[in-house]
């Protein structure tokens, strides 16, 4: 049986399991709300340049189940929030894009010198990642990561990588299954759901909403004109796909095939707005640009 196990640490003599928990929560917490405010803040600026470009409710999403609208046009983030629980109900627990943010760490203990192994779960986040890094490296966590499919790293002697496979062996057993016999901790918000639910009510919360960064212009009307290609242009290869993107991505950049003027019609709305904190002409929703559909997909064809 192969044996391949990443984002193995080896901890510190003496550590005790239930010490680990607080600092490691302190470490990662942040960064798991930031990364879960972003996503939000795309999702909501996604919805409301939508609802802008269609102009009614018609073609924004619904809750299949029971039909209820999901889109409340004067207040993006939270339909955001919706929406993304939506989604990820259809996925299964084991999806690779399920909780995209989880973290979590096993602690096992290894029989023959009592010293803790550990083994991170890790989603899709690179912000969660470098928090934990940064953790691993305050609190002396070394790494000990392991796979027997090819040679040990460079920086790695042969001796300790024999060390390493060993630990490994005695630790985990016969059956290779990590949860049969480790104190997991997971790191997650208070009220927990595994899809983004950012609103804003605690101190980090409001600190991770602070630190959003809003798609630019540019990066949105990208987005619109390759949802228009594909939906005029049916299924896409991959090929396509990548091909179309890298396309439309340039003209817009550089401001050509009629995409300047798209781009002169879009504003950059604040987290305020997309979360419907300011007044001010928004009684029928909030509206991001004055592109009509007609217009978008004119520019569209010229980049086919």
């Amino acid at each position: 049986m192969s044996t391949k196990i990443y984002d193995a640490y080896r901890l510190p003599v003496g550590t005790d399991p239930f010490e680990v928990v607080a600092p490691l929560r302190a470490a990662i917490l942040p960064a798991r709300l930031r990364a879960d405010a972003q996503v939000l803040a795309r999702t909501a600026c996604q919805l409301a340049d939508d609802y802008s470009l269609h102009g009614d409710r018609s073609r924004m999403p619904v809750r299949r189940r029971d039909g209820s609208r999901l889109y409340t046009p004067q207040n993006p983030w939270v339909s955001a929030i919706r929406v993304l629980a939506d989604q990820e109900a259809d996925l299964s627990p084991s999806d690779t894009f399920h909780d995209a943010h989880r973290f979590s760490v096993s602690l096992l203990r290894d029989p023959a010198d009592g010293r803790l192994l550990a083994k991170a779960f890790l989603g899709h986040s690179d912000e969660i990642r470098e928090a934990f890094e940064a953790f691993c490296a305050t609190q002396g966590w070394a790494d000990w990561h392991y796979q027997d499919q090819t040679d040990w790293p460079e920086e790695v002697s042969e001796l300790e990588w024999a060390q390493r496979r060993d630990s490994w062996d005695r630790t985990v057993g016969d059956s290779g299954v990590i949860a049969d016999r480790c104190l997991n901790i997971d790191v997650r918000p208070s009220g927990f759901s595994t899809s983004p639910s950012v609103l804003g009510i605690g101190d980090d919360e409001e600190d991770a909403i602070n630190a959003v960064t809003v798609s630019t212009p540019q990066v949105r009307l990208s987005r619109m004109l390759l949802a228009v290609q594909k939906i005029a242009d049916g299924e896409f290869s991959i090929t396509d796909l990548l091909s179309a993107s890298e396309r439309i991505k340039n003209a817009v950049n550089e401001g050509s095939d009629g995409t300047a003027e798209l781009l002169e019609l879009m504003s950059s709305p604040s987290v305020d707005e997309l979360q419907g904190r300011q007044s001010g002409g928004f009684d029928d929703g909030i509206r991001t640009h004055s592109i009509s559909e007609e217009t978008l997909a004119a520019v569209a064809a010229r980049l086919t």
